[in-house]
C-alpha cells in the first residue's frame, strides 16, 4: 500500500464517527470484547499502516477489500491516526494535512483511526471499519449531501438543524447496515444496540446511544426529529 497521508487534527464539532472508545460499555458485554489500550508511541507509522492494510485486505466485506482499500492506496482518501475515538470519516481541509503541499481549504476525505483499534479485538475492528465504510459509500456515491461529512463545529453552521438532521440520517443508515453485519458475522454481542434492530424502539435506542457516546450528537439532541 502506498504511504498513507497523516493529518494533524483537533476534534471539534460534527463528524461522522463510530462511537468513542470511551463508550465501549454501550457495545461490549465484557472486557474481553474491548480493544486493548495500547499507547500510540509503541508503534511506528509503518507498523500502523501495515496493520490497517491487513485489516482492510482481509475484511469479509468485498467493498472494503476493494473500493475502500483502493481509495486509500490511491490517496483519494487520507488516513489520520487519532487517540480520541475508535474511527471517523470526514472531509478535512487539505491545509491540515501535514504531508500535503497544499495550503488551501480544498476538502480531503479522511478516515481517522485509533491505533489501539488495530491491535485489539479483530471482530470489533472489523465492525468499526465496516461502519466507516458505509459513511465512505454515502460520500462516494453522493447518497447524502457532501456537507454531511464536513469537519466543522456545530456552532459555525449557518443551519444547525439541517446539519444535525443530515448527521442523523448518515448514522441511521450506518448503524442499520452495521447491525446487519453483526448478524452475518455473529458478533451482535459487540453492539447490544442491534438487539433492537427491526423493532419500534430501534430509532429511540440508537438516538440515546449516539447522544451518550458522541459529543456532537449531544449538541444536536434538541434539534433532530428522529421519527
Amino acid at each position: 500500500m502506498k504511504c498513507l497521508i497523516l493529518i494533524i487534527c483537533i476534534l471539534a464539532g460534527v463528524s461522522i464517527l463510530h462511537i468513542s472508545q470511551n463508550q465501549d460499555e454501550a457495545r461490549a458485554t465484557s472486557q474481553t470484547h474491548r480493544t486493548k489500550q495500547v499507547p500510540i508511541v509503541n508503534y511506528t507509522t509503518n507498523e500502523l499502516e501495515e496493520s490497517l492494510r491487513i485489516l482492510l485486505a482481509t475484511h469479509p466485506t468485498p467493498g472494503i477489500r476493494t473500493k475502500l482499500y483502493k481509495a486509500i492506496e490511491d490517496t483519494e482518501v487520507a488516513v489520520s491516526w487519532t487517540d480520541d475515538y475508535a474511527a471517523a470519516f470526514m472531509l478535512v481541509p487539505k491545509k491540515m494535512i501535514s504531508s500535503s503541499e497544499s495550503d488551501t481549504q480544498d476538502l480531503q476525505p479522511t478516515l481517522m483511526v485509533k491505533p489501539q483499534l488495530l491491535f485489539g479485538n479483530k471482530d470489533y475492528a472489523q465492525l468499526v471499519i465496516f461502519h466507516e465504510y458505509i459513511h465512505f459509500r454515502q460520500w462516494k456515491y453522493k447518497t447524502l449531501p457532501e456537507d454531511t461529512f464536513l469537519f466543522e463545529p456545530i456552532g459555525s453552521s449557518t443551519d444547525p438543524v439541517d446539519h444535525c438532521t443530515k448527521k442523523w440520517r448518515a448514522e441511521l443508515e450506518a448503524y442499520h447496515k452495521e447491525c446487519e453485519f453483526t448478524r452475518l458475522a455473529k458478533t451482535i454481542n459487540l453492539l447490544p444496540l442491534c438487539a433492537y434492530s427491526g423493532t419500534p424502539e430501534y430509532k429511540d435506542e440508537l438516538f440515546k446511544t449516539l447522544v451518550k457516546g458522541d459529543m456532537s450528537m449531544r449538541l444536536c439532541s434538541s434539534l433532530v426529529q428522529i421519527h
